[in-house]
């Protein structure tokens, strides 16, 4: 019996103690299979208003082992229609350019706004109920129609909507409230409904603090409570740091002393918040330090343009990249609503941004930081440069032309000033190899280099024709070469594109192809006018037209039309004045011919363009988003023309071609030679489909006038008695 009851005992004993070892085991074993079994989180913790600088000065301990083990990239924030804070979040959270009316009302439950509970004012224009723990926008169908009523396809709340069809709940804590309410960070996880899951925007965050504009400062261990409970229940966290927003908004009113102190302060004391994630972050957890503005205060030094930072634990520092930019280091706000959602296995193919992808590097902060000296140079300088460039240029053709009726100068004079102008854009191809220049040593160096390329061509190439061909030739050959190379010298070129304004990033932009047409018909005149060698012109203009379409290269789609426009103008003539239907139908295949192309490679290829994803996949068939295109280009391209200093040259350019091609008659018959003849309606032709095909046509309108209307102008200044135009040829 004794040994029964022992035997019994022990058994117990062993049973209770496996099961409680099982019970230990198999729950952490549960949890962790729960665990990974459970969505990553994603943390985008925006702290506006500040510079890459500030954060690496002032920061903690936190944000430095952050920044260190971040992927950085510039981030082009270009909107529907400026760059406020609202319609860069509304942007975001639409992966369109978007505009936020009321973008920055958003309310907790049981706030009061105007004497009235704001959940009454969301009521009185929506049917959608509201839950306890919601932020939402009362102001959402305004929202909506605004946006629907913009050039293009705006869909708001849409990242939302797709993680709300998951079961991803979001979550938004933080406000940038001073003495309004500035809450524009919800938009970011803002669904079509105007609503969050989850959130805290209110007052409840808030810490009192006379030295920032409304009293009012974030209260770390507030948000941090606030985050620990609503941790387990969210996945997406949009956390808005507020205090750099509130206090650049008046920085006009702080002594600069002052307004640094504060800064320093803030940042230091963000470390809280990032020592927090820090410790609740896992390896597949991603977090995203978004700064949606740089600085007001910081504009007039030349900062204009934010940077954002990615960052998981385990990885390294590097930089940020996307098929949208094609620019290591730089990344668009479109492309933030692609890769949230892509981390979380959501594909959509109708989003204008890409995915972004981490590009190791071990020096990833000095590289960015030399981007964006570049970057912030060419914004700052661009305008004045140009409009000194098209200026003199304007200049120079009024003074030939009022000369050409006094006759009060020698008309040789002329010719080297021709000549410095139409060297321009070779030099500003060329000007990125100085690096960033001050503008007074840019524009000395940029002008000393012009004048010594007219002086060599006027020294070495006596025949005027000759040396239009060959500067010409040079140019376009330069740009042709670089584009193969990735662009390099157009990305930095001031002639090039301007990331800050965000319309183009890769590729041949539309100063670059005007240029090109232009160039690419002088530069060939040798084989236009002996038709033996006419099969040649097939295989060249065939190579250029190919550059201009590849999507690896970068689609300029009006510029691959305009060109097919200027070669087929090139290479058909009219005998006698007859002939018109049939070169008119032929203008027509070879234009269809070239847009088939064109439509075909970008579909066929990997590296999609913006083209390529409107006619592939769910866009096949969506002829409204191909409207609104045109439309945009249209309207864009009409205000250009109204305001735009370059239709000033344009006209200039186009009135002393007429001027020269007819007065006086029988004085340069240069002009009517038949294979020049051909030429200048070819220069003319593409310089009029980039007006009516691109959404800056009137740019590339102007850059392929310039090697119409100059060249004509220099040959002229050589060749000014009636005797001589025979020996051009």
């Amino acid at each position: 019996m004794k040994k029964l009851f022992r035997f019994f005992y022990k058994g117990t004993i062993t049973f209770f103690t496996l099961l409680i070892i099982l019970t230990f085991f198999g729950g952490n074993i549960g949890q962790q299979a729960k665990a990974e079994g459970q969505p990553h989180r994603t943390f985008i913790v925006v702290v506006d208003r500040v510079l890459p600088q500030h954060l690496l000065e002032y920061g903690g301990e936190s944000i430095q082992e952050i920044l260190t083990n971040s992927a950085w990239a510039i981030l082009s924030n270009a909107t529907a229609r400026g760059k406020s804070s609202e319609n860069q979040a509304m942007t975001i959270g639409s992966g369109s350019r978007a505009l936020a009316p009321y973008g920055n009302y958003f309310f907790n439950k049981g706030e009061i706004y105007e004497d009235i509970y704001a959940e009454r004012i969301y009521h009185t224009f929506n049917n959608f109920r509201l839950m306890e723990e919601m932020t939402f926008n009362p102001y959402i169908n305004n929202i909506q129609y605004i946006n629907s009523n913009l050039s293009h396809t705006v869909e708001v709340g849409k990242m939302a909507d797709l993680l709300k069809e998951q079961g991803l709940k979001r979550v938004v804590i933080g406000n940038s409230d001073d003495f309004d309410i500035k809450r524009h960070t919800s938009a970011i996880l803002m669904d079509s409904n105007g609503v969050v899951d989850y959130g805290v925007i209110d007052e409840r965050i808030l810490k009192e603090n006379d030295k920032i504009p409304g009293g009012s400062s974030t209260d770390y261990d507030k948000v941090i409570e606030y985050l620990s409970y609503y941790l387990p229940k969210g996945n997406v966290f949009v956390i808005d740091t507020g205090d750099t927003h509130r206090l650049d908004e008046y920085y006009r009113f702080y002594q600069w002393e002052r307004l640094e102190q504060l800064r320093a302060e803030m940042i230091k004391e963000m470390d809280i918040l990032f020592t927090y994630l820090l410790n609740v972050m896992e390896d597949r957890d991603h977090l995203y330090l978004l700064t949606l503005n740089a600085p007001l205060s910081y504009r007039e030094e030349g900062e204009n343009i934010p940077v954002i930072y990615h960052y998981q634990k385990g990885k390294k520092g590097g930089i940020l990249t996307a098929p949208s930019t094609k620019r290591p280091g730089v990344i668009t706000t479109l492309d933030l609503a692609p890769s949230i959602l892509s981390n979380y296995g959501i594909k959509d193919s109708t989003f204008y941004g890409s995915v972004i992808k981490v590009i190791e590097r071990k020096e990833h902060q000095s590289f960015i930081f030399a981007r964006l000296k570049q970057i912030n140079t060419v914004f700052n300088q661009r305008p004045i440069t140009i409009r000194i460039y098209i200026v003199i240029t304007i200049i120079i053709v009024v003074a030939f032309l009022i000369n050409l009726k006094l006759q009060s100068i020698p008309m040789e004079y002329f010719s080297s000033l021709i000549l410095t102008a139409m060297a321009g854009p070779l030099i500003f191809l060329l000007m990125p190899i100085f690096g960033p220049l001050p503008l007074v040593l840019y524009l000395i160096t940029f002008y000393l280099l012009c004048g010594i390329t007219a002086i060599l061509i006027r020294r070495y190439i006596k025949n005027p024709i000759s040396g239009i061909i060959t500067l010409s030739g040079i140019t376009l050959t330069a740009i042709l070469i670089d584009t193969m190379f990735n662009s390099f010298l157009q990305k930095q070129s001031i002639l090039g594109y301007d990331v800050i304004a965000g319309a183009r990033f890769y590729g041949i932009g539309n100063e670059y192809m005007g240029v090109i047409i232009g160039s690419s018909i002088i530069a060939t005149f040798p084989l236009i006018q002996r038709p033996e060698r006419k099969k040649w012109l097939y295989v060249i203009y065939g190579a250029i037209a190919f550059i201009m379409m590849a999507p690896f290269w970068g689609t300029n789609f009006g510029g691959t039309l305009s060109l097919a426009v200027t070669f087929a103008v090139a290479l058909m003539d009219i005998k006698k004045g007859k002939g018109w239907i049939k070169y008119l139908l032929a203008l027509g295949t070879v234009f269809i011919l070239a847009l088939t192309a064109m439509i075909t490679i970008n579909i066929l290829s990997q590296d999609q363009t913006h083209i390529g994803r409107i006619f592939s996949g769910e866009n096949a068939n969506r002829l409204e988003e191909i409207l609104l295109a045109i439309i945009r280009k249209l309207s864009t391209n009409w205000r250009l023309i109204r305001f735009s200093i370059w239709s000033r040259i344009f006209a200039v350019l186009l009135v002393s071609t007429i001027i020269i091609g007819f007065y006086p008659p029988k004085k340069f018959s240069f002009v009517k030679e038949k294979h020049y003849y051909r030429g200048i309606k070819a220069i003319l032709a593409g310089s009029l489909a980039a007006l009516f095909f691109n959404d800056s046509g009137i740019v590339a309108a102007a850059t392929a006038m310039i090697f119409l209307a100059l060249p004509i102008l220099y040959v002229f200044s050589l060749d000014n008695s009636p005797s001589n135009s025979s020996h051009l040829s």
